[in-house]
């Protein structure tokens, strides 16, 4: 009997210490099943960064919530030698991410581009911190699982998982979690990133629990809420393309729409445009919205009893879905670009879509931002205000 307990004991020994490959996938259930279900979490971390030329660590200090698995907020802050810092990025799982640091909001929204929300590489996975978080944790090991070109696991006990990371037939990094036995949940982090070279990283991060203060569901009302400032003067949809009025129009050459030869519509400052009002779309040909959106600038631009030309302005570079969203055909006094992206970046426009209204001088006179029912009336008074007094602000 004693020997079969010894004998039983070697077995299990050995089969923590056995790598995944030899243990067999199944082994790494036990972890991701935990962590794939957790729901109200909420932990504070403390996540320290060693560099060999460094006299002192990076410490920051970190609050994470994940109030369900597709949901999750994550607070920072850290002292640096021009003062503290801070910031917070928020994942809303119906398509909406904000990411504010160094005095920047940046907002993605599945509306408005799908392509940063999508995939492996997506922003919410990716950003700073977020594979913290048990929901991402799960994620990134079904990830090293199937690449065992790239990564070894080894399960060196019931609680904690150390991995190997390959690059080029090295050990590019060492990193170890360990889980709480009790609840499944995260402990602690560790990595060494570029071992023995000059490049070499320490990584730790100690997760302490903490009662979360998130009331009600996350969503941009809380965050606006939290963090009235951040909205107020850092969102781009604010303070860039809503005080575009009274400013010239960025300078821009893109390819036409409708050529195959290359051929290109350009601005530069100091332009004359043609018209008295010039007004320019910029919008997703890809957008659910985009045809209504369409419909309702025509009809406001034949409407108007004032001689205006239309710029559709696609941000995607497609030519064909940009030609198909406009019916395959541009109208009298039409003009279609593709690849605006850029400018509307130097616009400022955060949010499509937008539509500009410009003087003859080309400057931007009125801009309003979104599709509302009554559009067609909006665009016609900006055209007809355009050719009169100027303004400063949206009418």
């Amino acid at each position: 009997m004693l020997m079969r307990l010894y004998a039983f004991t070697a077995l299990l020994c050995t089969w923590f210490s056995m790598p995944l490959c030899a243990a067999g996938a199944q082994g790494l259930e036990p972890f991701m099943a935990r962590l794939d279900t957790v729901t109200g979490y909420a932990a504070s971390v403390s996540y320290s960064v060693t560099l060999p030329q460094a006299e002192d660590d990076v410490v920051y200090d970190l609050d994470l919530d994940q109030p369900d698995t597709e949901n999750y907020l994550i607070r920072w802050r850290v002292d640096t030698p021009s003062g503290a810092s801070d910031g917070f990025s928020a994942w809303i799982g119906d398509g909406h991410f904000y990411n504010y640091r160094n005095g920047r909001l940046r907002e993605y929204h599945n509306e408005w581009d799908p392509a940063p929300l999508t995939g492996d590489r997506a922003v919410q996975h990716t950003v700073q911190f977020a594979r913290l978080l048990p929901a991402e944790i799960s994620r990134e090991l079904r990830a090293m699982q199937a690449d065992t070109s790239h990564f070894h696991i080894r399960i060196a006990s019931p609680d904690r998982l150390q991995i190997t990371r390959m690059a080029g037939g090295q050990t590019d990094a060492e990193i170890t979690w360990r889980f709480d036995p009790a609840t499944g949940l995260p402990a602690e982090f560790s990595a060494e990133y570029n071992p023995g070279a000059i490049s070499e990283q320490l990584v730790r991060a100690v997760y302490s629990p903490r009662a979360t203060d998130l009331t009600g569901p996350l969503c941009e009302k809380w965050l606006i809420g939290h963090y009235p400032e951040v909205f107020e003067n850092f969102r781009q949809s604010n303070f860039a393309i809503e005080s575009m009025p009274g400013q010239p129009l960025p300078s821009f050459s893109l390819p036409l729409t409708f050529s195959d030869s290359g051929a290109r519509l350009s601005h530069q400052p100091g332009n004359v445009l043609a018209p008295p009002a010039t007004v320019i779309v910029l919008l997703d040909s890809e957008a659910a919205l985009t045809p209504r959106l369409i419909e309702q600038v025509r009809s406001a631009s034949a409407r108007v009893p004032v001689d205006n030309e239309v710029i559709y302005a696609f941000c995607g570079r497609d030519p064909e879905s940009n030609r198909n969203a406009l019916g395959g055909t541009l109208r009298p006094g039409e003009t279609a670009v593709s690849g605006a992206r850029r400018l509307a970046a130097d616009c400022g426009a955060a949010a499509l879509p937008v539509v500009m209204v410009c003087d003859r001088l080309a400057t931007v006179r009125h801009v309003t931002v979104g599709l509302n029912n009554q559009l067609a009336a909006d665009v016609m008074k900006m055209i007809t205000l355009s050719t009169t007094t100027p303004s400063s602000s949206n009418d």
